[in-house]
């Protein structure tokens, strides 16, 4: 037999965020998505705004500052690169010399 279904999928309010790869969960409610996504997923939902936790992270980062990692230092340059921890989307160049 074959029954037909309603579920929910969610896609981050970012645009041109594809925030799954190769799965897509699915909810069986609009309130079963958010709260899934929020609890499990790390997802934000503020002011009806919905952002995966990448873009979840990123956002934090624009508004509190990169939370910097030491990277690799170049010993011929004394050039170290930093990361930031939080969104990994960041990286600066800083002189060690």
């Amino acid at each position: 037999m074959i029954r037909p279904t309603t579920c929910f999928t969610a896609e981050c309010d970012t645009p041109g965020c594809e925030p799954f790869d190769e799965y897509t969960p699915h909810f069986d409610s609009v309130e079963d998505a958010i709260t899934r996504l929020v609890d499990e997923w790390e997802w934000s939902n503020e002011n009806g705004v919905l952002l995966c936790r990448d873009c979840t992270d990123i956002r934090e980062c624009e508004q509190t500052g990169h939370d910097w990692w030491a990277g690799c230092t170049d010993k011929a340059t004394g050039v170290r690169e930093e990361y930031c921890g939080r969104c990994h989307a960041a990286s600066r160049l800083l002189a060690t010399t």
